[in-house]
């Protein structure tokens, strides 16, 4: 049986047990991204992400991504684009397309 430890699951910062790694504004970026069209395993490497959670980011699904659908709905595409979809993320979809090396 386990032994509870303070601490120990606890939420950082209201994001559940872990800290996120991805900022808002890269979550909603590879969230317009897959809007736009670049392909799932581009959008995979260049989260750094598992592929669940990037599944659940790009269809808007669970709590954890609920405010970048928000942020989505409340903006519009045309707004949410020009706000997140900036030089730095097609530069860094960009680097994933173009593999490791």
């Amino acid at each position: 049986m386990r032994k509870y430890k303070p601490g120990i699951g606890k939420s950082i910062g209201g994001h559940g047990k872990f800290k996120p790694k991805l900022t808002f504004e890269e979550r909603c970026g590879l969230f317009i991204a897959s809007k736009l069209g670049i392909p799932d395993h581009q959008i995979l490497a260049a989260s750094g992400m598992n592929r669940s959670s990037v599944t659940r980011l790009l269809d808007g699904g669970g709590k954890a991504y609920k405010n970048v659908r928000d942020e989505y709905e409340r903006l519009g595409e045309a707004e949410f684009r020009a706000k997140y979809y900036t030089e730095e993320m097609k530069m860094r979809l960009a680097t994933a397309a173009a593999g490791p090396g």
